[in-house]
């Protein structure tokens, strides 16, 4: 079976995109090649762009080579470019063929006088991995609209939420959000996590509705890797590691730095690629750079290298994730190195602390201190409140996610006048260090991920005794190479 589409020259560069993240690749002439096996029930698709470039495409099969769910650990560089190719090509195939108009999605717009409730819709992992870092924004989602509701909604209309469970499972995301979209949704949210949230804001943006992901840290969620109507209400991963650098290097003293990497996620990497970036653009020297993997057994061999320095570095940046952060830190300590360690917000917390008894001297990024102690007094009674709406403290401070989008969308609804996807987004990349409650934030038209934010730092002195030290504003974000590369100047946000 053959079909001859005539496609936009946009429209073809996307599928081809869609192909490429999903294990195909394109010549120079827009022809595809395929190593890989190809599913040829499916037929085979001639593509016409009107500028007359031509490409054969023959969808590969997508014969899932998924790490089965565990942790955040096993979701790798070719799980997303799987799930999201699927998205990006059955998406563009939806437009080609005639499907459903963007326009046509439940935010009409039709706002003026409306007393109809808003419907937000929640692709969110209820079960699962990832279900530790969507729960809690759930609770913190729920907390604002119950506020929200309160004050007399947005545009006097009161906030409804729907859920459809993505339980953690990549080819479950896209039904999720497909879901609330027929449950009336007119707001998309997704989850915390940039490979189990694209999909899902790609389904929402073919329907020309705005959405939130509740904490994805990737400077490419929104049009740099998805569109224009995608934001995310979390932290970059790049402007927390340049504000820990900065801190480091500015406040403490420190010039010397040795890095250790978790190679197993996108994110670690990005995390310690800024950081460098950032300690050498101020002057400081990396004095040795390693990797390791999480669930690896043990670090001797990078310890026996950080120990053959001349010296201790003064400090050890380690990009990692718990478990494999505990385990690795409690090894360091344990050979007899006191270098200070640095790390992200993914350390927050001390539910993993018993597992390292000799913690100390160790220092990281958060949203905000859930002890109680933040400078904000906001925030401290943002987490008092969430610990009266469960029951129990804030294992972390991830919750501040979900809270935070529904307080921009607020803001911009009211601006707009409207719900209209492409209205709010307009008045979203207007945000100039808009006040919510982590503090100042701003989008634009190029990134949708707030750059610089500036984060909590917080020093855990032994296990279970984690203080709030300060909060930094970073100066210069080391933007990663997939978006262009250079640095991003906060002094530009005003």
């Amino acid at each position: 079976m053959r079909w001859r589409i005539l496609l936009t020259r946009g429209q073809s560069y996307a599928l081809l995109l869609g192909y490429w993240v999903a294990g195909g690749e394109a010549n120079e002439s827009g022809a595809f090649r395929r190593d890989r096996t190809i599913t040829s029930s499916v037929g085979t698709m001639m593509i016409s762009d009107r500028g007359g470039g031509t490409g054969l495409w023959q969808p590969p099969s997508f014969t899932s080579r998924l790490p089965a769910p565990g942790g955040r650990k096993e979701m790798g560089r070719l799980a997303f470019r799987r799930v999201l190719g699927i998205a990006l090509v059955a998406s563009l195939l939806a437009v080609a063929c005639g499907g459903d108009d963007p326009e046509s999605g439940n935010a009409d717009g039709g706002d003026a006088g409306s007393t109809e409730p808003i419907i937000i819709g929640a692709a969110i992992a209820e079960q699962g991995w990832l279900n530790a870092y969507d729960g809690p924004n759930k609770v913190s989602l729920e907390l604002a609209i119950d506020q929200i509701n309160e004050e007399g909604g947005i545009l006097g209309r009161q906030l409804e939420v729907v859920y459809a469970d993505t339980k953690s499972e990549p080819d479950q995301v896209a039904n999720a959000a497909i879901s609330v979209i027929e449950q009336g949704a007119m707001i998309g949210v997704e989850s915390c996590d940039f490979d189990l949230g694209a999909p899902a804001a790609i389904e929402f943006s073919n329907k020309g509705i705005v959405n939130f992901s509740v904490c994805a840290s990737s400077v490419v969620f929104g049009p740099q890797g998805i569109g224009p109507l995608a934001f995310s209400s979390g932290n970059s991963a790049a402007g927390y590691a340049a504000a820990i650098s900065e801190w480091a290097y500015q406040e403490k003293g420190w010039t010397d730095a040795y890095i250790l990497e978790d190679t197993v996620l996108d994110y670690t990497h990005e995390m310690c690629d800024s950081f460098k970036r950032s300690w050498e653009g101020q002057g400081g020297t990396i004095v040795g750079e390693d990797t390791f993997q999480q669930g690896d057994e043990s670090v001797d061999a990078q310890i026996g290298r950080i120990k053959a320095l001349p010296e201790e570095p003064d400090a050890i940046r380690l990009c990692s994730v718990v478990p494999g952060l505990g385990a690795v830190i409690r090894q360091i300590r344990s050979a007899g190195i006191t270098s200070p360690i640095l790390a992200g917000s993914e350390s927050d917390g001390t539910y993993w602390h018993e597992g390292v008894p000799n913690l100390k001297d160790f220092y990281y990024t958060a949203s905000g201190s859930i002890f109680g102690d933040d400078e904000n007094a906001d925030i401290n009674e943002f987490f008092a409140s969430i610990e009266e709406a469960t029951g129990e403290p804030a294992a972390d401070a991830v919750s501040t996610g979900g809270y935070m989008l529904i307080q921009a969308l607020k803001i911009a609804a009211e601006r707009a006048g409207s719900i209209e996807g492409t209205a709010v987004a307009a008045e979203l990349e207007k945000f100039s260090n808009e006040p919510l409650l982590i503090g100042g934030t701003t989008y634009t038209s190029e990134f949708h991920v707030p750059l610089c934010r500036a984060p909590a730092i917080l020093e855990a002195s032994a296990p279970g005794e984690v203080a709030f030290v300060t909060r930094f504003q970073q100066e210069t974000v080391p933007l990663p190479e997939g978006v262009g590369g250079g640095d991003y100047l906060c002094s530009s946000e005003g």
